[in-house]
């Protein structure tokens, strides 16, 4: 990948069944990622080798921190018809935004924030 280019994984689309074993019930995820599902902790040891090349390796957003951003943003732009839509909703979102990650900065009169570093348009 080259720099500066990121990807963003979705969450695990079916939370139905062990990776090793197949097994359907007492599942859990990886504690360290969050990507792979096991129903014991002897399945997630035996798959260790396997897994441990990937796992922590990809960028996670915190969706209950990001929601409130995107939900204001869309509220913002379609709040009246005609107000256009807002410019960070236009663009690719090139830093990790994730709160807690990377450079957080100190506004007067505000809390603590972690600034979002646009890109490219995005056409729509």
């Amino acid at each position: 990948m080259a720099l500066g280019q990121r990807r963003v994984y979705l969450p695990i689309e079916k939370f139905d069944k062990c990776a090793v074993c197949s097994q359907t019930s007492k599942l859990r995820l990886c504690s360290a990622c969050g990507e792979r599902i096991y129903c014991s902790q002897s399945c997630q040891k035996s798959d260790w080798p396997k897994h441990k090349i990937q796992c922590g390796k990809t960028d996670n957003i915190s969706l209950t921190q990001f929601y409130p951003l995107l939900a204001h943003i869309n509220d913002s732009a379609t709040l009246h018809a005609e107000k256009p839509i807002h410019r960070a909703a236009r663009h690719q979102i090139i830093n990790t935004p994730n709160p807690g990650s990377g450079d957080i900065v100190q506004l007067i009169g505000s809390p603590p924030a972690k600034l979002v570093v646009l890109g490219e348009e995005v056409p729509l």
